[in-house]
């Protein structure tokens, strides 16, 4: 698998976002997508794997850590992944 590549999908609703790519993966069968309900697995999914890509949540409802907050840390971490940063609350919850 020369051209693998990892995903994290980082929201405490990852489920929205996994249907939302998975027909585009199809394309990409050596990628892998792991996810990361809340701030603390995203930390530990960080020091355990190398991401190409992250697809960070910009708040985690359960919790009073925002994707914010970890954004500095993915950077530090991981300086070469490509983070997007999501949500899926209108401007009146963000």
């Amino acid at each position: 698998m020369e051209n693998a590549f990892n995903i994290l999908i980082a929201d405490d609703d990852c489920g929205v976002y996994s249907a939302s790519i998975k027909p585009f993966m199809r394309d990409f069968p050596e990628a892998k997508i792991y996810s990361a309900e809340t701030p603390t697995l995203c930390r530990q999914m960080m020091a355990a794997h190398q991401f190409q890509f992250i697809l960070l949540d910009i708040s985690f409802s359960q919790n009073d850590m925002s994707g914010l907050t970890l954004l500095p840390e993915f950077r530090s971490a991981q300086p070469n992944s490509k983070i997007i940063m999501l949500s899926t609350h209108d401007d009146q919850h963000t």
